[in-house]
């Protein structure tokens, strides 16, 4: 475990809001409140408003650091579906743009369905 920190998510520099490098401990208590325990308790769920309840998380980072294996063990600890589209996974597999456009669709078309839920 680690020991939290009260440092600013982002911070402002200038006329620009940039996010903080976090903490190994403050990017586990993120992922566990923000899409473990939301998605996998719906007692918790109920009790968020609209302006708590997130719907989509944002990871970003250089090649090789772990988003990867972050969004892999989100979806084993959900028992969730996850739906690989990017450009490594689809690659040139699709020559044209109407059949990227089907595949995106389609997947988008999968994770809405509610018996496929929770799906990332």
């Amino acid at each position: 475990g680690g020991h939290e920190r009260q440092v600013p998510v982002v911070t402002k520099q200038e006329d620009r809001w940039t996010p903080n490098n976090p903490s190994a401990f403050q990017l586990r208590r993120a992922i566990l409140e923000y899409c473990i325990l939301p998605l996998g308790s719906n007692q918790i769920k109920s009790t968020l408003d609209n302006a708590q309840n997130v719907r989509s998380v944002l990871l970003y980072g250089p090649k090789k650091c772990g988003k990867s294996l972050v969004v892999e063990a989100i979806a084993s600890e959900l028992g969730a579906l996850v739906i690989d589209l990017s450009s490594s996974a689809v690659g040139s597999r699709y020559e044209s743009k109407e059949l990227a456009t089907t595949l995106i669709h389609m997947a988008f078309t999968v994770a809405k369905e509610k018996e496929y839920a929770p799906v990332i």
